[in-house]
């Protein structure tokens, strides 16, 4: 990783983390954990979808074994989610 994009990102997550002590009236190092989570959790998620069929790094629509189930089970719980609502 480059390091200028490292320390930019790192003064990003703080002045959020600020913003939202500002806000909310949590501790500091509480909300730049909170804001430094989710900046890990949205890189890992983008960079799983780009995997899956159709994204960035696998244009063709081909489906492995695993990720055929794991949608059908995402699917599955979705719809049980879904109707229950109404």
């Amino acid at each position: 990783m480059n390091w200028k994009i490292f320390c930019l990102s790192m003064t990003g997550a703080s002045a959020l983390a600020f913003g939202l002590h500002a806000l909310i009236g949590l501790n500091f190092w509480i909300c730049l954990v909170m804001v430094v989570s989710g900046m890990l959790l949205n890189g890992y998620l983008a960079a799983s979808e780009d995997d899956w069929p159709g994204g960035f790094n696998n244009p063709h629509h081909s489906t492995g074994d695993t990720q055929r189930r794991v949608a059908e089970g995402a699917e599955r719980v979705l719809r049980k989610v879904f109707r229950r609502r109404r």
